[in-house]
Parts: C-alpha cells; sequence; structure tokens
C-alpha cells in the first residue's frame, strides 16, 4: 500500500519503491538526525527541505499531496514558534517551522514509497522485538477490514433511510455494537484461517527486495550529506 494515501493513481514502481528498505530507513534517520542538529544554518535546512520534493517528483509522486500531509506537524510547532517571534528571535521561529517541514515531508516521502510488510521487515532485520512487530503489522492491515466493515454498515443503514445526516447517541451506540459484533467474527475467522495455513508467528513478505548497489550509493549520498550539514553545523 506504498503511497495509497497519497493518491490512488500513484505509480507503485519507482525508483525509491525498489530500494531495500533498510537502506531507506538508515537514509531517514540520518537526515533526522541531521535535522536536530541543525541550528543555525537556514540554507542547509531548505536543502533537506527541497531534496526530498525533487525525490518525489523524481519517482512522480505527488507533492502537492505530500506538502498536505507534511503540514499536519505544523500546528504542533506553530505554538513554539510563536514564542520565539514574540521573543524578537525570528530567525529562530523560521529555523523551527523549516525543521518541522523538512522532517515532516522526508518522512512522508519515506511512507509513500515504502511498504509496511517490508519496514517491518527491515525493523525485524535490525532486531526490533518480533512480536510488537507482528502486532503492529497485524493491526495495520486489519484496520482496512474494520473500515471496510463501517463502511459497509453505514451504507445500509443510508439503503434502509436510518442515517440522515447523523446517527445520534443511540444510533451511534447501536452502530459500534453491530460493528464489534462483526470485528470479532471476523478476527475470529481470520484467526482459523491463519492456523489452518501454517501460520509461525512471522508474516512472511511474498517479494521482498535484496540489497543492491544502488541501495548502498543511497546510503552513502545521505549519510555524506547529512554528515556535511552537521559538520557545517558545529564548525
Amino acid at each position: 500500500m506504498a503511497g495509497a494515501f497519497l493518491d490512488a493513481s500513484v505509480p507503485t514502481d519507482n525508483f525509491l519503491r525498489r530500494r531495500d528498505a533498510r537502506a531507506k530507513l538508515i537514509a531517514l534517520l540520518a537526515v533526522l538526525i541531521a535535522l536536530s542538529l541543525s541550528r543555525a544554518h537556514l540554507g542547509a535546512l531548505l536543502l533537506l527541505l527541497v531534496l526530498p520534493l525533487v525525490c518525489a517528483l523524481a519517482a512522480r509522486l505527488p507533492v502537492l499531496n505530500l506538502l498536505r500531509r507534511a503540514a499536519l506537524v505544523l500546528p504542533f510547532c506553530a505554538i513554539f514558534a510563536i514564542f520565539a517571534w514574540l521573543d524578537h528571535d525570528r530567525n529562530g521561529a523560521a529555523l523551527l517551522v523549516i525543521r518541522a517541514c523538512a522532517a515532516g515531508c522526508n518522512a512522508v516521502l519515506f511512507v509513500a514509497v515504502t511498504p509496511i510488510s517490508e519496514l517491518l521487515r527491515a525493523l525485524e532485520q535490525f532486531h526490533a522485538p518480533r512480536f510488537l512487530l507482528t502486532v503492529t503489522q497485524l493491526l495495520y492491515r486489519y484496520l482496512f477490514v474494520l473500515m471496510e466493515d463501517a463502511q459497509q454498515a453505514r451504507t445500509a443503514a443510508r439503503s434502509r433511510g436510518g442515517f440522515k445526516g447523523s446517527f445520534g447517541f443511540r444510533g451511534a451506540a447501536g452502530a459500534l455494537a453491530v460493528l464489534f459484533a462483526r470485528s470479532h467474527m471476523r478476527a475470529d475467522q481470520i484467526n482459523q484461517a491463519m492456523i489452518s495455513r501454517g501460520y509461525n508467528g512471522g508474516l512472511p513478505v511474498l517479494h521482498p527486495h535484496s540489497f543492491r548497489i544502488a541501495d548502498a550509493i543511497l546510503i552513502a549520498i545521505s549519510l555524506t550529506l547529512s554528515g556535511g550539514i552537521a559538520f557545517a553545523v558545529r564548525y
């Protein structure tokens, strides 16, 4: 489901999508660390903001949707930027906003080109707790099943004239009860199906990517860029 939240017409095959999830994760961490170390270099922060937008254009991703998702972090940093502005630290306020936007753009781009299954597999190879990763993947996958059941219940209520813009408290409580019952039945069916197919505690990846020279180049570029920015900031 890489990029599904950005646009339904997003291409699922591009040069970033084909990169190994471990390489992309290391590159993202390097950029975020460089952003955290940046203190007073506006040009460096703008570079880390423009770079993911250029990569998104090259990968044929919807840049405006990417920016819209990345802007969700602005309300969390706006209050601190306002205080810095009122304290006559305009440069600090601008740096705070740009840093937040750059971090958001890089994170959204990473999620758009990395399916959750490949991300969790990369974390497992980095020796993250397997139980936590399995629970996360199951929750992510079957959240869409729950959303589909809720949509079906909403459509059924509308077709029977029982929904006219607002459920009300009693209607919402009844809908939640039906949704909970259907979700419990679906979970039991899924559990039996997984056991019958030999589920052993881990979810396999059908087409895992192998680590290639292009992935090593991606890591080298990200580490060099991030290290150079951090070095320039400190010295």
